[in-house]
């Protein structure tokens, strides 16, 4: 999917839970996070200015994306201006 404008496309962050005989168990009971690895973004000037790039891990606001499901990964569409942060690596 290519997105457009202000939008950012992120690949939603899930939590995974290892046993000890090594397998892994995924968000059934886990709570959504509203965080992610961005892996699109439009072309707004505005995107630019914020500083987000594909490759960066950004959280956003709870309510204000697109939600969907491809080959069984959750990705979700929002604008820019409810990008809240982003994680700095030091």
């Amino acid at each position: 999917m290519k997105v457009l404008g202000d939008k950012v496309l992120v690949e939603v962050a899930v939590d995974e839970e290892v046993t000890e005989s090594g397998i892994i168990l995924t968000g059934a009971t886990a709570e959504r996070k509203y965080e992610g690895k961005v892996i699109g973004v439009g072309e707004s000037p505005d995107i630019k200015k914020f500083g987000v790039e594909v490759g960066d891990y950004v959280y956003y606001v709870k309510g204000m994306n697109i939600e969907f499901i491809e080959n069984n990964k959750t990705y979700d569409v929002v604008s820019i201006y409810d990008v809240v942060g982003k994680r700095v690596e030091e």
